[in-house]
């Protein structure tokens, strides 16, 4: 992980809610590693199994690995990131969803989605995943959530001065 990002989210004010489910939860264990990592992270929740998912949601998916499904969870960790501290302005939600390398048939190819809610903008992005060991695919997504929330953060940061 990069301990530049690291920081910067660390000390960027906003206080997260995280939700991943699947490939990419190595972002939280990487991001609570970092010294001051609870100024940033205030929740974190990996709904792994679809029994955990349809309680997260509230409702049941034909398939839990797009962006509406991302979408959603963002809009869940927000809340709950509000919830906790009782602030919009200062409240983030992350969220990723994602369908890795797996032992099971399914649809598809090795992807990921991932959605950033602030309180007056959201962004959500598609991760390909390539075809590389399950772990090392968690190694990637991890790494890639880590750069695009930076990413994020700096593009609202400037948008809202």
């Amino acid at each position: 992980m990069n301990k530049l990002i690291e920081r910067n989210l660390i000390e960027s004010g906003y206080k997260a809610s995280v939700i991943i489910s699947g490939g990419g939860s190595s972002f939280i264990s990487n991001i609570l590693k970092f010294p001051g990592a609870s100024e940033f992270v205030v929740d974190a929740q990996i709904p792994y199994s679809k029994e955990a998912l349809f309680e997260c949601l509230k409702n049941k998916y034909p398939s839990f690995c797009n962006s509406y499904v991302a979408t959603e969870m963002a809009r869940i960790a927000y809340d709950r990131s509000v919830s906790l501290i009782k602030s919009k302005k200062k409240s983030l939600g992350i969220a990723c969803t994602s369908a890795l390398k797996t032992n099971r048939k399914r649809q598809g190819s090795d992807r990921a989605y991932a959605s950033i809610l602030f309180e007056k903008t959201q962004y959500n992005r598609f991760f390909f995943i390539p075809l590389i060991s399950r772990e090392n695919q968690e190694l990637y997504l991890a790494q890639e959530l880590l750069n695009y929330i930076n990413d994020c953060l700096e593009n609202y940061n400037a948008s809202i001065n």
